[in-house]
């Protein structure tokens, strides 16, 4: 029996891509799928394909079905898939520092979704939220982080009139990340906290982990310590039941954080020994970091 693309969206939607990539490939191979159902389906597995780190597969098929885009004439779906493989192509460029091919698609984008969408339109308001929500990541990425907020707002906008929920708490999240950043604490949880009450209503746990996260590290900060060891445990706890070890030992950095914050060195010498140790074998330079420097300071 095939599974219908909800299903397949809620298998992403718990982390479960496996799954969900196998599911949407028997989907595609059904015979006389109608036009809309055939696009959405090939657009999430690029998406799944993507989230798996499995980028140039997903690549190629961005461009196959942008090739069929152009015979078809669909400008909406064409720009859809462009800020995918934007998208993309920023992932590719988080290790090598290196965005021309995400500029160069990203200004092609923009140039198609101004000249051939109409400025009133519901797509028009999804275009243009994940437009800005990738200029946002983009000066993020290169620690621009005033003009990736002011993006990020922007996108807000876009995304609250178009109404998609997953889209609204991405970015919700993604704001209160660059407050946390740029030491507006009392916003960042503001932001977060309407992230979470809409998690708590609509059920992605994909989203509602990194959210957790956030506040435990925004009230970390604020010194509101009880209040993030809960947060901290709860995104802990969501991790192991997703079976994502790497968020679990992300968490653990975190709290080793707070612990050293609340004065438990053990504890937190415990949490980063037990991260490093995850993190060496994946060579993560980001995470390395953060785990040597908590480990230190405990050791201290």
């Amino acid at each position: 029996m095939t599974t219908s693309l909800e299903e397949i969206i809620k298998l992403k939607n718990y982390c479960k891509y496996q799954e969900a990539l196998d599911s949407v490939k028997k989907l595609l191979e059904e015979e006389e799928l109608e036009e809309d159902l055939k696009f959405n389906a090939e657009k999430l597995q690029i998406i799944i394909l993507g989230t798996m780190g499995q980028s140039n597969e997903a690549l190629e098929l961005c461009n196959n079905l942008l090739t069929h885009l152009n015979k078809t004439g669909n400008k909406s779906q064409t720009a859809a898939i462009l800020l995918i493989k934007s998208e993309i192509f920023l992932d590719m460029g988080q290790n090598s520092r290196k965005f021309d091919d995400y500029h160069k698609t990203i200004e092609k984008v923009e140039k198609l979704i101004e000249d051939e969408i109409k400025t009133d339109s519901c797509e028009y308001n999804e275009l243009m939220g994940y437009l800005f929500f990738l200029k946002g990541y983009y000066n993020s990425t290169i620690d621009k982080k005033t003009e990736a907020l002011i993006f990020l707002k922007k996108s807000l906008e876009f995304r609250k009139s178009f109404g998609d929920k997953d889209q609204i708490c991405l970015t919700l999240d993604a704001i209160s990340l660059e407050c946390f950043w740029l030491g507006e604490i009392d916003e960042g949880i503001e932001y977060a906290e309407k992230a979470l009450k809409i998690l708590e209503e609509y059920d992605n746990p994909s989203i509602k982990i990194g959210v957790l996260y956030s506040l435990s590290n925004l009230n970390t900060t604020k010194g509101n310590y009880k209040l993030a060891l809960d947060f901290r445990h709860k995104c802990t706890e969501l991790a192991k039941e997703l079976n994502l070890e790497y968020r679990v030992q992300s968490s653990n950095i975190g709290e080793a954080w707070l612990q050293i914050n609340i004065g438990n060195w053990e504890k937190a010498q415990n949490l980063a020994s037990e991260a490093l140790e995850y993190f060496k074998e994946r060579e993560n330079s980001w995470w390395l970091f953060m785990a040597y420097n908590f480990l230190s300071y405990a050791q201290f």
